[in-house]
C-alpha cells in the first residue's frame, strides 16, 4: 500500500512540474507579448509626460529667447539667423542632465526628487511609484474580459534607462505677414529605455519634440539660418 502511495505522489509531482513548465511557456509565448505592448505604451506615455514637463519647467520658463539667436542685418534686411553656441550648449546640457536624472529617479522610486510640476503624477499610484513600479497590468487584460481584469493578479512594469540621452535644438523659419519672419525653436529629445516585466524585458525608444519658443522678427526670410544643433552650430541654406 505504501509503495502504491509513493507512486501516486511521484506521479502527482511529475504532473505538477510539467504543469508549471507548460504554464511558464504559455505565459512566455502568448501572455507576455500582449502585456509587453501595454507596458511599452505606458512606459512611453509616462516618460513623455515627465520629459515634456521637466524641459518646460527647467529650461523653457527661464530661457531668454532673444539671447538664443544671433541675428545679423545687411541694409536693414536679415542676412543670417544663427544660434549662440554657448547658450545652446548650456540649454542642451541642462536638458540632458534633467531628463537623465528624472528617469533615474523614476527607476529608483525617488519620485520626491523629480524635477517636475507637483500635480504631474497625480493620476498615478504614488505608493507603487515609490517602489519603482510605473504601472500594473491586470493579467486578465490578456483575455479582454472586464471581470477578469478587475479580479486577476497584476503584473508590475518597471523601466530602466539604457545608454545615453540625445538632445538637439531645431528651428523653423517662415515668412509671416508683410516683411516679417516667424522663428520657432524646438528641443528634440531621444531616450532609450528598457521595459521590464517579471518574465521578459524589451528596449524601446521615446522621441519627442518640445516647443521652446516662438518669436516674430521684422525683416525678410534670410538666405541662411541655423536649422538645428546636436553639436557645433552650422548655418544651412533655406530650400
Amino acid at each position: 500500500m505504501r509503495k502504491h502511495n509513493r507512486h501516486i505522489v511521484i506521479t502527482l509531482l511529475i504532473i505538477i512540474v510539467i504543469g508549471v513548465i507548460v504554464g511558464f511557456e504559455l505565459v512566455r509565448k502568448k501572455v507576455t507579448p500582449v502585456m509587453m505592448i501595454t507596458a511599452e505604451e505606458e512606459c512611453r506615455k509616462l516618460s513623455s509626460i515627465i520629459i515634456n514637463d521637466a524641459i518646460k519647467k527647467q529650461v523653457v520658463d527661464g530661457l531668454n529667447f532673444d539671447k538664443l539667436f544671433i541675428i545679423t542685418y545687411e541694409q536693414d534686411k536679415i542676412a543670417t539667423i544663427d544660434f549662440d553656441s554657448v547658450i545652446v550648449n548650456k540649454v542642451l546640457s541642462t536638458i540632458t542632465s534633467t531628463v537623465q536624472n528624472n528617469i533615474k529617479y523614476l527607476e529608483e522610486g525617488n519620485i520626491s526628487l523629480l524635477e517636475v510640476s507637483d500635480n504631474i503624477l497625480a493620476h498615478y499610484d504614488q505608493d507603487k511609484l515609490r517602489q519603482g513600479i510605473i504601472y500594473e497590468i491586470p493579467l486578465g487584460l490578456v483575455y479582454n474580459h472586464p471581470f477578469l481584469s478587475n479580479l486577476s493578479p497584476k503584473v508590475p512594469v518597471r523601466i530602466n534607462l539604457v545608454g545615453s540621452i540625445d538632445s538637439g535644438i531645431k528651428t523653423k523659419v517662415t515668412s509671416y505677414g508683410i516683411n516679417n519672419v516667424l522663428v520657432e525653436a524646438y528641443v528634440d529629445v531621444e531616450v532609450n529605455l528598457r521595459v521590464v516585466l517579471p518574465f521578459q524585458s524589451h528596449e524601446t525608444k521615446v522621441t519627442m519634440s518640445v516647443p521652446l519658443a516662438l518669436k516674430m522678427i521684422r525683416g525678410e526670410v534670410p538666405e541662411y539660418y541655423a536649422n538645428g544643433v546636436n553639436g557645433p552650430t552650422v548655418s544651412l541654406p533655406i530650400s
